[in-house]
């Protein structure tokens, strides 16, 4: 059983470095570009994430990923929707104005909330939370302020855990 969950936190890892670094890079691409030239174009550059990330996910994933089981299949799932979900939001917000980024930050606040509970690990688990409270407090920020909040909360609920996850992975691996 043991085997198997450190199985999945190994495959939960690189997804969660991939998404998180590549959203903290775009979002500050996206508010960099809207103050040095105010240019609300800039907004497009959002659909550089899964144009960047599918790529790099592809060929960042490890060679043997393990027999699957029924929580990776679980988890599996459990992102697709969510994938669709953020590709709805997303392309939705060009046509209906609305704060398509706290929307996504909460879905995926959600996403890394399940995964850290399904795979056991606290730590993953509990830096959602801040993932939660910035999304309700998007709504408040003025203008651009929610780009790089949004880009700091990848940091925090994506980035920081799958560094904290490897650090495991190779204590774990040295006992």
């Amino acid at each position: 059983m043991n085997d198997t969950r450190l199985n999945v936190m190994r495959n939960a890892c690189v997804p969660l470095l991939v998404w998180g670094w590549i959203s903290f890079g775009v979002s500050l691409i996206v508010y960099l570009g809207h103050i040095l030239t105010g240019n609300p174009g800039w907004d497009f550059a959002w659909f550089l994430i899964p144009a960047v990330g599918v790529p790099v996910l592809r060929y960042s994933r490890p060679v043997n990923k393990g027999m699957p089981t029924a929580i990776s299949r679980s988890l599996t799932t459990i992102w697709k929707m969510f994938t669709v979900l953020i590709v709805v939001f997303s392309i939705s917000s060009f046509v209906i104005p609305f704060n398509a980024l706290a929307v996504i930050l909460l879905i995926l606040a959600i996403g890394s909330f399940i995964t850290g509970e399904l795979i056991r690990y606290p730590f993953l688990k509990y830096s959602s939370i801040p993932g939660f409270i910035l999304a309700a407090t998007m709504w408040a920020l003025p203008g651009l302020t929610e780009i790089p909040v949004f880009g700091i909360a990848m940091l925090i609920m994506m980035v920081l855990p799958a560094y904290k996850i490897k650090q495991e992975l190779r204590r774990l691996s040295n006992e």
